[in-house]
Parts: structure tokens; sequence; C-alpha cells
């Protein structure tokens, strides 16, 4: 059931839906869902362990996930007040920009990968090839 809550300058109400998310099977998909992600992240990271910039994101995307998913869990359990739980939403768009910008970086990693190899060799190696 949706309320209205002041923000913290007592200016602009937002709406806060926190009872949707917290009981009945909407509560239940969005933990298992947490918990998914955070099994798909913890996989990313590892496999992208060997690379040095992508797996610095994916273990930090992996970081945001597990601080997310304490902070779900604290404010179920707790009941937190709304800046707390403002700070699920902000860990989600966190997310959501370290997955994006990973992304980009395997992609522009691979293809950089793809350029090397398909570049005109010099030196003693272009010569075996000539013969």
């Amino acid at each position: 059931m949706p309320c209205f809550v002041p923000h913290a300058d007592q200016l602009a109400p937002i709406l806060v839906v926190r009872e949707a998310v917290d009981h009945g099977p909407a509560g239940v998909l969005h933990r298992l869902h947490g918990f998914a992600v955070c099994f798909a992240f913890a996989v990313l990271a590892w496999r992208a362990r060997g690379s040095a910039r992508v797996g610095r994101l994916a273990t930090m995307a992996l970081g945001i996930v597990l601080l997310q998913l304490l902070v779900g869990v604290l404010n179920v359990l707790g009941r937190l007040p709304l800046e707390i739980t403002a700070l699920h939403s902000a860990l989600a768009t966190a997310l959501a920009i370290t997955t994006a910008i990973t992304v980009r970086e395997s992609l522009m990693s691979r293809a950089t990968a793809q350029e090397r190899a398909n570049l005109p060799q010099h030196g003693p190696r272009a010569l075996e090839g000539a013969r």
C-alpha cells in the first residue's frame, strides 16, 4: 500500500511503495532475484579474474551486489528509515552503471585483441611468412 512520506527538506513528497516488496509473492521473488544476481556476479568476477581492468570492475560490481543484499536484509529485518531504504535503490543504480562499464570494457578489450591479431606483422616474423 503506497504512502506519501515527506522528503528530508519537507518540500517535495515522494511516493514510497514499501509494503509491496516486503510481503507476499513479490517479496519472495525480489529476494530470490537478489540471490540469483549475487551468484551471477560471483561467477562473473571469478571468470574475469584474468583480465586486470574487467576483473576489477566485476569484483567491484560483486561488492555492490553484496552491499545491496546486506542493506535489503537489514531493511526487512530492522525496518530501517527511508534514507537507508533509498540506499538500496542507489546501490541498484550503481550496479547498473558498473555493469554497463564492465560490458563496455569487456567488449573493448576483445576488439583490441582482435585488432592486434589482424595487424600486419613486421620484422623477422613477417619475412618468415613471405618465403
